[in-house]
């Protein structure tokens, strides 16, 4: 997993914060090969004062797949369960199509 900063100091408690939100999205991954993990978290802007200006963004790369999830926030940690919730979401719908992919190759045709 990579973690980078953007208009902001990253801190051992900003990136400790990240990796134990993110261990539950690699569990659930555990066994697929070549799976690599970039997380971007910062400001906007150095000069913004109000708004959502916290970015939290997610890229997953599974093998031929890539999932990306970005939120904006006024908070930088809601920010990041924001983005690790719609990850997380993504990957659920992924795993769900291909288990319907299989069960639909698997049913003999009807007659």
């Amino acid at each position: 997993m990579n973690i980078k900063s953007l208009n902001i100091e990253l801190t051992p408690s900003i990136a400790e914060y990240v990796q134990k939100r993110l261990e539950p999205i690699l569990k659930m991954l555990e066994g697929h090969e070549s799976l690599e993990l970039d997380a971007e978290v910062g400001k906007e802007t150095k000069h913004h004062n109000k708004g959502p200006y916290f970015r939290a963004t997610f890229h997953l790369h599974l093998g031929a797949n890539h999932f990306q999830a970005e939120e904006e926030h006024e908070d930088l940690y809601a920010a990041i369960d924001g983005a690790r919730d719609e990850l997380r979401r993504q990957i659920v719908d992924f795993k769900e199509r291909l288990a319907d992919r299989r069960k639909k190759a698997q049913r003999p045709d009807k007659m």
